[in-house]
């Protein structure tokens, strides 16, 4: 005790938190803060030991459009989806480096903002864009933004141009969400206030413990998204009583009603 009292004082300029990052008593307290240092270490554990929810693991087969059950899968679901919810899937892409870059997604319910599946791995970004499309018709079709810096532009042609999805979020006319100077500072205020003072249910402890930035942009994306969510289902519900009554008025036209 009197050389962690002395190491704190001269050697960690008086912080507690940065003596248990150096010197850990067990592995969670070697968590890096992030750079900023947002939170308090033992802020994050308590967090951490708090979920309430272990997820079970699951593959994506887009290629028979289903989700499957497996031991190892890259996607966790929390909660299954549920008939006349709407949900919001948001998706950080990998920055096409050799660094360990990883590709990061999070499904929210849209009414509560409760954490229902975190897809988390590395894909070519064809093959991301296919994933992303099951997953988001999986979840009654949600409201789907993927960020369209980097490589999010090639994710974004897949789910436009290949699979069709039908209600992709558009940023200032362009499909996908754009990180920058104006929405960054946003997206790290309302990240700090949503784990600061416990807005939803997080399920996920490996966004507590994130030593890159994937599920931290993606988290603080569908953040974002959820917020605007709303007017984005009343155009698509709009959307598809138009084409339900256009098919009717063919229909009865051809005499098929």
């Amino acid at each position: 005790m009197q050389w962690r009292r002395y190491t704190i004082r001269n050697d960690c300029g008086g912080d507690p938190r940065q003596f248990d990052q150096e010197y850990p008593s067990e592995p969670d307290d070697a968590f890096l803060l992030s750079g900023e240092g947002i939170f308090d270490n033992k802020f994050i554990k308590q967090l951490r030991d708090g979920i309430s929810i272990i997820g079970s693991h699951y593959e994506i087969d887009f290629v028979k459009n289903k989700i499957i059950p497996a031991h190892a899968g890259e996607l966790i679901i929390y909660r299954q989806p549920e008939q006349g919810k709407r949900y919001v899937l948001a998706a950080d892409t990998a920055k096409g480096k050799e660094d360990g870059d990883y590709d990061a997604a999070y499904v929210l319910e849209e009414r509560t903002g409760e954490m229902c599946a975190a897809l988390h791995g590395k894909w070519d970004t064809n093959l991301y864009g296919k994933n992303l499309n099951t997953l988001g018709e999986y979840y009654n079709t949600a409201l789907l933004a993927v960020e369209n810096n980097n490589t999010g532009e090639s994710v974004l042609n897949t789910l436009f141009n290949t699979c069709h999805y039908p209600l992709l979020f558009m940023y200032k006319k362009s499909f996908g969400w754009n990180t920058n100077q104006a929405t960054r500072p946003v997206m790290i205020s309302d990240f700090k206030e949503a784990i600061r003072d416990q807005l939803y249910d997080i399920y996920c402890p490996e966004l507590y413990s994130e030593c890159h930035d994937d599920r931290i942009l993606a988290y603080s994306i569908v953040l974002q998204v959820r917020k605007v969510a709303g007017r984005w289902f009343d155009w698509y519900a709009k959307k598809q009583q138009q084409r339900a009554e256009s098919r009717d008025d063919y229909n009865e036209e051809v005499g098929w009603i």
